[in-house]
């Protein structure tokens, strides 16, 4: 693959960012992983929002796309509405604080056609939690809001526990897996189907 830049300023500078936390992804990035998840319309919620740039970028790209975007840091659901606001999406995505390890104690079961999710990967934000029980607890949460057929994408820079938490949690069927740079960092971008009951 070869590409060359054919505009005046970076793709991932088209909108300003009011907030932008150091892990914040690039818009461009956000691009790459919603198209790789097979999003075209129905309903999506970015579970770990951080500043908003996944749910943002659903919202710009897909125009029949219902976004809900959800974070436990009321600082980053308040930074990821103003983003919204200065990419002029503010009033296609709907921002939630809550915690993304229990998401069948606020959405319906099914609710969703597609879940995104960057969670924290322990390196930039310090490990305040144990993060392969995170990860765990969110894909067996999201199990529950996703549709049967539903695709999951999930972004984690430990590859290696992904299978060991699939085989844990189980219900879901693993449609493509895939290495990027991110940063600096080399996280495992993993799309997951959800499978019928």
């Amino acid at each position: 693959f070869l590409g060359y830049q054919l505009t005046d300023r970076a793709l991932s500078l088209r909108y300003p960012k009011v907030y932008a936390p150091p892990a914040s992804l690039k818009t461009s990035v956000a691009y790459g992983l919603l198209h790789l998840l097979g999003v075209r319309g129905g309903r999506l919620l970015d579970a770990f929002t951080g500043s908003g740039t996944l749910a943002i970028e659903a919202a710009q790209v897909f125009s029949d796309l219902e976004v809900v975007a959800l974070d436990k840091n009321p600082k980053a659901v308040a930074g990821a509405r103003a983003n919204a606001a200065a990419a002029g999406v503010a009033g296609r995505v709907r921002f939630l604080e809550g915690d993304a390890r229990r998401l069948e104690a606020r959405f319906e079961p099914g609710a969703f056609d597609y879940v995104i999710a960057n969670p924290p990967y322990g390196k930039r934000l310090g490990r305040s939690e144990n993060l392969f029980w995170l990860y765990a607890d969110f894909l067996a949460s999201a199990r529950g809001v996703l549709r049967p057929g539903g695709r999951l994408g999930l972004l984690v820079l430990k590859r290696g526990w992904v299978d060991r938490i699939l085989r844990r949690v189980g219900g879901f069927r693993l449609v493509h897996r895939r290495v990027i740079e991110v940063g600096g960092l080399y996280p495992g971008y993993f799309v997951l189907e959800r499978a019928a009951d």
